[in-house]
């Protein structure tokens, strides 16, 4: 299936604008004291999310995180040329993620190894491996990464639990913000299906040798004697996360913790945006986002606006992006992309038949 892309704004070539350097400067945030506080790295893989990025981007800024380490692969609706305009002005730094002959399938995998070596990931003393529908909503202090770092007693390494947020009963897609429109959410207490208490890990970047989609895989050193290891309420994960063994991606009921963060993962979203996110395919090369997935994904039992304090200050940040014309003219580009690969969707047996589903779901 192909969507049609509205016209290039400018008439520019797209290829023309990805750029390949770091542009910042380095964090000069400091604490009360005066200290420099360590640069806080989001790293994130992207395929077609242009009509999502601004909002990801700005709320993450919003609550503390300064640069974005960003891969792109494939895509069709100017992700990749909204990235670069991102690392003209010096907000990411984005890297071609293509897949080439004989590479292995999970883009992931791939893109989070070739982090280890940029200097931008050695330039910040924190770094989070994050996905364009998750949100890190952090309940410490005043919400702030940093904050959440404090809370949990500056260790060196912070899981933070998925909570999913569901379609909370929207239909059809709507550019506006997401944070605010999805507001429903599973229980806390969800140990199904697997991927409810699923987490990602805020992680001090000396600390460790090698990333995972969900933790880290290895201590520098090969040693982790001396790191300290703890979940979203600043406990300590059990020893047996050391190990590289089945299900330690995610939160048991001995480790999980929403005391001090929790991760909003907006999985399915409007059922129209859902119909996209099925064609696209998953970028560790796994689980169909098919009826099924759909289902066990949304999630709506409990309503959840813990992140609705934060969202003053990510609006500013959107604002302050949309201000760029060039970025604003890509996001409107991408949000045309997005409506016309609905149209299209629908349009097929296939495609429909799973909205059909969803509906009567």
């Amino acid at each position: 299936m192909r969507c049609t892309l509205p016209p290039n704004p400018r008439g520019r070539n797209e290829r023309a604008v990805m750029a390949e350097t770091w542009h910042a400067h380095p964090p000069t945030d400091a604490t009360p004291g005066g200290a420099a506080r360590p640069g806080v790295l989001a790293i994130t893989c992207m395929k077609d999310e242009g009509a999502i990025l601004p909002e990801w981007i700005a709320y993450h800024q919003s609550i503390g995180f300064d640069h974005f380490l960003i891969f792109t692969n494939d895509c069709s609706d100017g992700t990749d040329a909204m990235v670069a305009r991102l690392a003209e002005l010096g907000i990411a730094t984005h890297r071609d993620n293509t897949r080439h002959p004989g590479q292995r399938a999970s883009y992931q995998i791939r893109a989070y190894r070739r982090a280890l070596r940029e200097p931008v990931y050695r330039a910040h003393g924190w770094a989070m491996v994050l996905d364009a529908d998750e949100y890190l909503n952090i309940h410490a202090g005043d919400g702030s990464v940093h904050d959440l770092i404090a809370g949990a007693g500056h260790p060196d390494a912070i899981s933070i639990t998925w909570r999913l947020f569901g379609d909370s009963g929207i239909d059809r897609y709507d550019p506006g913000f997401l944070t605010e429109r999805f507001t429903r959410a599973a229980p806390l207490h969800c140990p199904r299906p697997a991927q409810a208490w699923g987490f990602k890990t805020l992680l001090r970047s000396a600390a460790f040798a090698r990333l995972g989609t969900h933790r880290p895989l290895a201590p520098a050193g090969g040693d982790w004697t001396g790191l300290r290891w703890v979940n979203g309420s600043g406990q300590p994960m059990p020893a047996r996360y050391r190990e590289l063994t089945r299900g330690n991606w995610r939160s048991a009921q001995d480790s999980l913790g929403y005391g001090l963060a929790q991760l909003n993962h907006y999985a399915v979203r409007a059922r129209q945006s859902f119909l996209v996110k099925s064609l696209k395919g998953a970028a560790h090369g796994g689980i169909a986002r098919s009826l099924d997935y759909w289902m066990r994904m949304n999630r709506n039992e409990q309503p959840d606006l813990t992140i609705a304090p934060r969202l003053a200050a990510m609006r500013d940040r959107h604002a302050a992006l949309m201000a760029d014309a060039r970025l604003a003219a890509l996001h409107a580009r991408a949000v045309g992309w997005h409506r016309a690969c609905i149209a299209a969707a629908l349009a097929q047996p296939d495609s429909a038949a799973l909205y059909r589903g969803m509906q009567d779901g």
